[in-house]
């Protein structure tokens, strides 16, 4: 609880190749990084695995309140919850860049704020989130993608009882803001959205 850097990962930081692994109720709460990951940064083919984990509070000045992976970085996550976190910029909950993987399976992504786009999950570049049976819900964001912002041949995969409810956008894409990107929505629920501009869900 309560960790702090000037620049990337408020509570952990992951370089060139590394692995982390938390399990068994662990909670990250309240970290803060003035730039990148709020909870922790990764990159550079790093690997980040949670299960039955928490990450709470956290805030990050530029992108990824909770968590961001950069750079063929993969971020799996089972069975826990990426809420209440914030970004000044981007990426509330959780950001992803430049060919980097996400996978929820069993999670919640809620209560994440970002004061430009994304208030949830944020995807750039090559990247892709596959979301079963989790739910994004009650994120919002100042600019565009209150749940999730999905940008430049990002795929985005929604399956098995998945929900994207009640997000909000202040422009576009109160659910999903998708922009020369794919999206693929099975047996999902995306419900209950609003955008000040275009495309409530």
């Amino acid at each position: 609880a309560n960790n702090s850097a000037a620049e990337y990962g408020g509570f952990a930081c992951l370089w060139t190749a590394s692995a982390m692994v938390m399990d068994e109720d662990a909670e990250v709460v309240d970290s803060h990084s003035d730039g990148f990951g709020g909870g922790v940064y990764a990159r550079e083919g790093s690997s980040v695995q949670l299960k039955d984990v928490a990450f709470r509070g956290g805030f990050a000045g530029a992108r990824g309140g909770g968590l961001f992976v950069y750079e063929r970085s993969s971020l799996v996550v089972m069975r826990s919850v990426i809420d209440g976190n914030r970004a000044g910029a981007r990426a509330g909950g959780i950001g992803a860049m430049f060919s980097s993987s996400v996978e929820l399976v069993n999670c919640s992504v809620n209560g994440n704020t970002a004061g430009g786009d994304a208030g949830g999950i944020y995807l750039c570049c090559e990247t892709s989130l596959t979301v079963l049976r989790s739910t994004i819900d009650s994120n919002s964001a100042g600019d565009r993608g209150g749940g999730v912002y999905a940008l430049s041949s990002a795929t985005v995969e929604l399956l098995e009882g998945s929900s994207v409810s009640s997000n909000t956008a202040v422009d576009y894409g109160g659910g999903l803001y998708v922009s020369g990107s794919t999206l693929t929505v099975s047996a999902s629920v995306i419900d209950s959205n609003t955008a000040g501009d275009n495309g409530g869900g």
